[in-house]
């Protein structure tokens, strides 16, 4: 449970620091442009704190690998 409090502290930290840089701040509202669901700051804090191990786990098992690329020089 730990590791997720950490995680969800993380998530929140960047998204309290998405003002404070403007290239954040564009990619953060015309991402919210092309899918046509506007959220605030506050919003999306309060979206993520209610987010359960559980969910995360249910949805864990639902990602597949579709790709895979090797990089070389």
């Amino acid at each position: 449970m730990k590791i997720l409090k950490m995680q969800k502290y993380g998530i929140i930290s960047t998204i309290k620091s998405i003002p404070d840089e403007q290239d954040t701040g564009i990619t953060y509202y015309l991402g919210q442009e092309l899918s046509e669901y506007k959220m605030t700051f506050e919003e999306y804090e309060e979206e993520i704190q209610k987010v359960t191990k559980e969910e995360i786990i249910d949805f864990a098992k639902k990602v597949h690998i579709d790709t895979i690329f090797f990089l070389k020089n």
